[in-house]
């Protein structure tokens, strides 16, 4: 959860957020895998376990789809492992950088079980429809007994 920005470094150097960090170090590692996201221009990351869950899920599709390729390709095939320094930064890769167009900030922002890395600028240009669909699907979140009450 959360969205914190951080300053990137003149070597692509950046703080992973310390409460991102630690829920990469409760989970047994030290790095985050990092992809181009598919459909955003943003940087998708997660926990080196959360990365196997989605290799599990692409492999129940037919073995030689083209939506499995197509799936592996875009995230198995263009992730990065990335481990951190004893700054806790990790040096994101200049391709990366350049999908997601960041450059002196990266924004990043906690999505539950993954979160992204965005320009704050590029992520400002998609405010608006995101907040736009929130509201449309708005009537998809409902309490469930163990929520307890208010």
């Amino acid at each position: 959860m959360s969205t914190v920005t951080n300053k990137v470094d003149a070597k692509g150097r950046v703080s992973l957020p310390a409460a991102f960090r630690n829920v990469v170090k409760d989970a047994g590692d030290n790095a985050v895998v990092l992809f181009p996201s598919f459909t955003d221009m943003a940087l998708e990351g997660c926990t080196l376990a959360q990365m196997e869950i989605f290799g599990e899920i692409i492999d129940q599709l037919p073995p030689f789809s083209e939506e499995r390729d197509a799936l592996a390709a875009s995230i198995l095939g263009n992730s990065h492992h990335l481990s951190f320094d004893n700054e806790g930064r990790i040096k994101l890769p200049e391709e990366l950088t350049q999908h997601a167009g960041i450059d002196g900030e990266a924004m990043f922002i906690g999505l539950g079980r993954k979160f992204q890395i965005w320009s704050p600028a590029v992520r400002q240009s998609t405010d608006d429809r995101r907040q736009e669909l929130a509201r449309a699907n708005r009537s998809r979140l409902t309490f469930t007994p163990q929520g307890g009450a208010l």
